[in-house]
């Protein structure tokens, strides 16, 4: 039987990922996952940390570095869940975050996706999600400029969300084509 969702980590050369691959199998929650590592040109250091975590997760080695986007798009290509979610290298999910995604997405048929609460070390809100401007410049969706996370417990729209912690419903993901590869290597795959 599938998983419920696949949680894909690119992994280039943070030793943080070490942390984040941790995090995401002590999270528990009720979703069933499977997590995806995928190393992205990776260091022999990452290859050498990633490699712990062969019985808990699956393993995608890519030799060369494929951009954050080709990463992504690599690793949900081997992917079986309904949901689909970035999670960066550095990244430590708090208990329960996977829960909360999915039952945002699922109460809103018509919702694509959603993304987490992401905070910085100091507990400071990180990504809020991002506005657009017609311009093409893009700027934070901050609330009466706050970067207190209680600002941010409601549902809202925004242009993008960062991939720290972004779920997609794989429906709409595969209706676009997955990430567009031919931005790297620029960054561009949190707006695309």
């Amino acid at each position: 039987m599938s998983p419920l969702a696949s949680i894909v980590v690119p992994a280039y050369r943070s030793v943080a990922v070490g942390a984040t691959i941790e995090s995401l199998l002590a999270a528990g929650g009720e979703i069933d996952f499977e997590l995806i590592v995928v190393l992205n040109g990776a260091t022999s250091e990452v290859r050498e940390l990633t490699a712990r975590f062969a019985d808990e997760a699956t393993i995608i080695d890519s030799p060369v570095n494929l951009g954050v986007s080709g990463a992504f798009n690599l690793g949900f290509s081997a992917a079986g869940g309904d949901y689909l979610v970035e999670i960066q290298d550095d990244a430590t999910p708090d208990p329960g975050w996977l829960d909360h995604l999915v039952s945002a997405v699922e109460s809103a048929p018509d919702v694509a996706g959603a993304g987490a609460l992401v905070l910085d070390e100091a507990g400071r809100l990180r990504d809020p999600g991002w506005i657009i401007w017609r311009s093409g410049v893009t700027s934070p969706a901050l609330i009466d400029l706050s970067l207190d996370p209680a600002a941010y417990t409601e549902r809202r729209a925004v242009d993008y969300h960062g991939s720290a912690g972004m779920l997609f419903r794989r429906a709409a993901w595969e209706s676009v084509g997955g990430l567009d590869d031919s931005f790297y290597p620029a960054y561009y795959g949190d707006v695309d």
